[in-house]
């Protein structure tokens, strides 16, 4: 999995509970977001190589983030596997992520689910919290949010975590490949219906109780404008928009940018 930092505090404050009652508080959580170019594309003074031999300088790059939810896995049947021994239909799983036939890659807690005969279905939502926050990617920004002293959380086995991506923006310059000496500027604004996800494990119940503590990190490397060939997108007035999904050129930017997914560790504390 290439990692980004959309980096991710969930904490949960420990509370009473009774017959019925709840068995957690979902509490105040922050999320933060950053871009590493990688030391193989990383050319210095905020300059990036792109694999068609494009040389970028990026001014702008934000994720618009509406919801962060919990989920917890249903079904029956097994769920686990071996990530050294991949489920049919699978290939080199690493990194929480296996390779799928058609090409796809898809998070652990989705194989399980499939494993569990109820693809995307077998989720159940255990808490929602809005975000409705811009993320600058390049500032490493961290934005607080306010979780209003709940939702309560019932017994459940925590499975996965997913973010809502809704917006995407990039300002930023391109030279070198096929442009030669010229140069074209990139603008993107693409509005994104978007889910971006991560397995996750932990347990809510009258054993468990106390702090859980979740941390994912989303970094957007140097890759995400691989495979555009910029020079061919230049309509001849130097620059290369992205407003739309139907735009040329715009469908694999998004798909690169949410390809990384989030990477995710959950602790549970006292």
């Amino acid at each position: 999995m290439r990692s980004f930092p959309l980096a991710l505090l969930l904490l949960l404050p420990a509370c009473t509970f009774g017959p019925g009652g709840a068995f957690g508080v979902l509490g105040d959580a922050t999320i933060e977001a950053g871009f590493v170019p990688g030391a193989a594309r990383d050319l210095g003074d905020g300059w990036f190589l792109t694999d068609e031999g494009y040389e970028v300088r990026t001014d702008t790059l934000a994720v618009e983030v509406g919801n962060v939810r919990l989920l917890s896995l249903g079904g029956s049947g097994p769920t686990s596997f071996d990530p050294s021994s991949p489920p049919p239909g699978y290939t080199l799983c690493h990194g929480g992520h296996c390779h799928a036939e058609d090409g796809r890659l898809v998070d652990y807690a989705d194989v399980e689910a499939e494993l569990a005969g109820g693809g995307a279905a077998a989720f159940t939502t255990l808490a929602t919290l809005p975000v409705g926050a811009r993320l600058d990617l390049l500032a490493g920004e961290r934005v607080a949010i306010e979780a209003d002293g709940g939702p309560d959380l019932p017994r459940a086995e925590v499975s996965k975590v997913e973010v809502d991506v809704v917006r995407v923006s990039l300002d930023a310059e391109a030279t070198g490949g096929s442009l030669g000496g010229g140069s074209v500027r990139l603008i993107a604004d693409l509005a994104l219906s978007a889910v971006v996800g991560a397995g996750a494990e932990a347990t809510i119940d009258e054993d468990h109780p106390g702090t859980l503590v979740l941390a994912a990190r989303y970094e957007v490397d140097g890759t995400f404008l691989d495979g555009l060939d910029l020079a061919a997108l230049d309509d001849g007035d130097g620059e290369v928009t992205f407003y739309a999904l139907d735009d040329p050129g715009a469908e694999p930017l998004a798909a690169n940018l949410l390809a990384a997914g989030l990477g995710v560790e959950l602790a549970q504390v006292d």
